[in-house]
């Protein structure tokens, strides 16, 4: 980073002595800004060819993220399948226990009478 910042001082350097009218395009652009005391050619923190891997990276993340979510909402509903599931294999027993079967107690099903 510090060397980018050395070269950046040598092209001003390069600049200031060389003749306005043998600058490229370029060099007219970034005097006239420097001139100005706009600095919005330099760049700040940024290559070009980052940015695109940046904006890369952030679509990765962003999908990422997305697939987390969704193996996270799968999770949560087949753990919540499994609770119910062991909620309804506990009634059963309990109803069992209780001498209950589905539609028919105990008392109904001696006096031979269906409930």
């Amino acid at each position: 980073k510090g060397a980018q910042h050395v070269a950046y001082l040598f092209y001003f350097i390069h600049l200031s002595e060389k003749l306005h009218n043998d600058y490229t395009s370029i060099e007219s652009y970034v005097a006239a800004k420097v001139r100005n005391d706009e600095i919005d050619f330099f760049p700040l923190n940024k290559a070009i060819c980052l940015s695109d891997k940046e904006d890369k990276g952030i679509e990765q993340i962003q999908e990422l993220k997305t697939m987390m979510q969704e193996l996270l909402d799968r999770h949560k509903r087949d753990d919540a399948k499994v609770r119910r599931q062991k909620e309804k294999q506990e009634q059963v027993l309990w109803e069992r226990q209780q001498g209950l079967v589905r539609g028919y107690t105990i008392s109904s099903s001696v006096g031979g009478e269906d409930g």
